[in-house]
This record gives C-alpha cells, sequence and structure tokens, in this order.
C-alpha cells in the first residue's frame, strides 16, 4: 500500500510554512494528519477555518480564552430508549442490571 509522506516543519517551503504558523496557532503544535495535508497548503488552510469556527469556538470560555473543563464527569446511561415501535409504544432497552 502507497504511502503519503509527511511533510516535516522543518523541510516545509515558504507557502506551507506560513499555514504551519496558523496551525501552531491553533493547537500548539504540528500534527501527522496537518503534516500530510501540506502537500496541498490551501488544503490545510481550508481545513483550518472549520477548526476555528465550530471546534475551538465551542471549547474556548468567552472570558478567558482557555479551554472549559467540567468539574464531574458524566455518568453514563443506564438504559435507552429506542425508537416507537410498529405498534406506536415506545420500547426500552435492557441497561445493565443493579
Amino acid at each position: 500500500m502507497a504511502r503519503v509522506r509527511m511533510i516535516k516543519p522543518e523541510e516545509a517551503d515558504a507557502d506551507t510554512r506560513k499555514v504551519y504558523d496558523g496551525v501552531r496557532e491553533q493547537w500548539g503544535r504540528i500534527s501527522h494528519f496537518s503534516q500530510v495535508l501540506a502537500h496541498q497548503p490551501a488544503a490545510l488552510a481550508g481545513w483550518m477555518l472549520p477548526n476555528e469556527t465550530i471546534r475551538l469556538a465551542n471549547v474556548k470560555s468567552e472570558r478567558s480564552g482557555s479551554p472549559r473543563r467540567r468539574s464531574k464527569p458524566r455518568k453514563a446511561a443506564t438504559t435507552c430508549t429506542l425508537p416507537t415501535s410498529t405498534t406506536g409504544r415506545r420500547r426500552r432497552s435492557a441497561g445493565p442490571k443493579p
């Protein structure tokens, strides 16, 4: 199987280095995914747009700009409500027994 060679930051040309600077600003490092996508710097730059507007905007706090953390982890649900069956009644799946 053919593999795509990663473009390491120290091997990058001027256009790729410019995009890598933006990646570092967003994430603090250059991921392997970014190093593969860097064969097309415009594609990597385009990938950064939804990361910034969707992912990172929802992670950063409005006040501090730092990632939000939950005080307690959520508990997993013990039962799951399934869609309405053909009889019109809702079914419940059997969750783990206490």
